[in-house]
């Protein structure tokens, strides 16, 4: 019965059936932490970037904090990104000022002179070392002198392995949606996430699938190190267990 998916880069041709129904609980969370993290940024001084914006889940809390704002939603994963697409046309608010980007910034054709913000939430551990210090670089060029970067690192925060998670669940109809996750160390830098998604129906399983994918890890001193080398100043922001920071050209620490 399971299915498996490894192809590099479209590990959410898969997931992305379950990824939204799944993250909606922890949403709850990053949600109020995301728009207080954003309260009092200029949206004059250019766009909103929302990195890896998925199914949409960020564009409630940047809107709730910048309603007059632009938004340039990237996100490279076809499933994820029609999701977006959808939720986007849907709403009279978004329709007008969210342009979706079939692609990540480092890859996109064009790219506003200045941005006021950048949202970049669930995202950072799919860039290899190499591609984040261009990120970097990208802040430190183009983010606007009052501008401000929100993003999160999630677990590990170091190459290690991590034990089978407790089941995640979501009910819809008779159906119920179940994800669960584990990690073992791939390289110096890098653990490769095993994912196991299950649908049952009345409680009789109907489909398991297992999708692969690498996670370059990062922790908080490495992050300040790479951003303070580009001229710019990390602080934490929101409740600590969501592991939310900022980033804004403020003097260093």
């Amino acid at each position: 019965m399971p299915s498996e998916q490894r192809s590099p880069g479209d590990e959410y041709e898969v997931s992305g059936e379950f990824l939204d129904l799944l993250i909606a609980p922890h949403w709850e969370f990053l949600e109020p932490a995301l728009k207080d993290a954003l309260d009092g940024v200029d949206a004059s001084t250019g766009p909103v970037l929302d990195l890896g914006a998925g199914s949409g889940r960020a564009l409630a809390p940047i809107d709730a904090a910048l309603p007059d704002a632009e938004i340039w939603a990237f996100e490279p994963a076809r499933t994820l990104r029609s999701i977006l697409l959808s939720a986007v046309a849907a709403s009279p608010r978004l329709r007008d000022r969210v342009t979706v980007i079939d692609r990540g910034p480092l890859e996109a054709p064009s790219l506003p002179e200045t941005f006021s913000a950048m949202v970049a939430i669930n995202m950072i551990g799919h860039l290899t070392p190499t591609d984040r210090g261009r990120l970097w670089d990208l802040l430190a060029e183009r983010l606007a002198t009052e501008g401000r970067v929100v993003l999160n690192l999630q677990p590990p925060a170091r190459p290690e392995s991590v034990p089978e998670t407790a089941p995640i669940s979501a009910r819809v109809g008779r159906r119920r949606y179940e994800g669960t996750g584990r990690a073992e160390i791939s390289g110096p830098d890098s653990v490769t996430w095993q994912m196991t998604y299950r649908v049952y129906h009345d409680e009789e399983i109907q489909a398991e699938h297992r999708v692969h994918y690498d996670w370059w890890v990062l922790d908080e001193d490495t992050l300040r190190a790479e951003v303070a080398a580009r001229g710019l100043r990390t602080a934490r922001t929101g409740p600590s267990e969501l592991a939310m920071y900022t980033i804004d050209r403020g003097p260093l620490d």
